[in-house]
C-alpha cells in the first residue's frame, strides 16, 4: 500500500525540481543537480520505493508482487491522465522495477524465480495441487449460501466453517483467503454489498477530487493514497487483510486521506457567493 504513495512524492519533488528550468534533464544533468533539496527527496523517495519491491519480492508473496505492481501502475496511469503529456510518474516507476531487479539478482533472486515458477501448484494452504484455494472459496460459497442475509456473525468464521469443510480435514482453517467472502459469510450479503459499497463510493469519489486537485502536492498524494487503496482491494481476492489491524489501519488512513482532497474540491470558496 505504501509503494504508491513513495512513488507518487518521488513525482511531486521530482516535477518541483524542473519547474522553471528550460534544460532537458539528462542523466548528467541529474548529476549535476543532485544537490539541489528537491532531486536528492526524490531520489531518496525512488531508493525507498526500491526497497519496498525487493522486500516484496523476497516475502515470496505471489499475489503481494502483483498487487504492489498493480498499485504502481495504477498511480502511473492516474497521474498520467491528472497531467496529461507528462510521463515522470511511468519513468519512476520503471526506475524502481529496474533497480529491484538489479538489487534482487545481486542478492541473490533463485528462490524468488522458484517460488513464481509453482504457480499452478498452491501448495500454500494444502499439500496437494489439486486442492487449495479455490477449493476452499468453493466450500465458502456454501456457508453463504446457508446463512445469505445475517451471516455467521464476525469472528465466527473458524467455527462455523467447520461444517462445510470438505478438504483437509486435518487442518483447521481460520480465515477464507478471501476478505470479500469471509465478510459476506460473517455479516451476511447485504451487509457485505452495503459495506463495499461504501468503500468503492468513497474510492471513486476519491479518484474524481485528485484529478481535479488544482495543487500538484495534494494530487500526488491523494492518487498515491488512492493508488495504495487499489492495491489492497486486489490482494482482498486472495488475502484477509481486512482482519489484519495493522494493515486495515494503513488501509483506513489512505482512503481517509485521498477521501480528504475530494472534499476540499467541492467545499465552495469563501467568497463564491460574494
Amino acid at each position: 500500500m505504501i509503494l504508491p504513495l513513495a512513488l507518487a512524492l518521488a513525482s511531486y519533488h521530482w516535477m518541483k525540481a524542473g519547474r522553471g528550468s528550460r534544460h532537458h534533464r539528462s542523466f548528467a544533468r541529474i548529476l549535476l543537480d543532485i544537490g539541489k533539496p528537491d532531486i536528492f527527496k526524490s531520489l531518496l523517495l525512488l531508493l525507498v520505493a526500491t526497497l519496498i519491491v525487493v522486500a516484496i519480492a523476497f516475502s515470496l508473496s505471489r499475489m503481494g508482487m502483483v498487487a504492489a505492481l498493480f498499485g504502481g501502475i495504477a498511480f502511473a496511469v492516474l497521474a498520467r491522465a491528472a497531467r496529461r503529456r507528462n510521463l515522470s510518474s511511468f519513468k519512476l516507476l520503471l526506475a524502481s522495477l529496474v533497480l529491484s531487479a538489479s538489487i534482487a539478482v545481486w542478492i541473490g533472486a533463485g528462490s524468488v524465480v522458484k517460488h513464481f515458477a509453482q504457480l499452478s501448484h498452491d501448495g500454500e494452504l494444502t499439500s496437494h495441487p489439486t486442492e487449495g484455494r479455490l477449493a476452499l472459496w468453493k466450500d465458502v460459497a456454501t456457508l453463504i449460501q446457508a446463512h445469505p442475509f445475517t451471516g455467521v456473525g464476525l469472528g465466527c468464521f473458524e467455527f462455523a466453517f467447520t461444517r462445510f469443510q470438505s478438504s483437509e480435514l486435518t487442518l483447521t482453517i481460520d480465515h477464507a483467503h478471501n476478505d470479500y467472502l469471509e465478510l459476506a459469510s460473517e455479516l451476511g450479503i447485504p451487509a457485505d454489498a452495503l459495506l463495499l459499497s461504501l468503500i468503492f463510493f468513497v474510492l471513486f469519489r476519491s479518484i474524481a477530487g485528485a484529478l481535479r486537485a488544482q495543487s500538484h502536492r495534494d494530487r500526488s498524494i491523494a492518487l498515491g493514497a488512492v493508488s495504495g487503496v487499489l492495491a489492497l482491494l486486489v490482494h482482498e481476492a486472495v488475502d484477509f487483510n481486512l482482519y489484519i489491524p495493522a494493515n486495515a489501519l494503513v488501509f483506513a488512513v489512505l482512503l481517509g486521506i485521498s477521501y480528504s482532497v475530494a472534499t476540499e474540491q467541492i467545499q465552495p470558496s469563501p467568497n463564491s457567493g460574494r
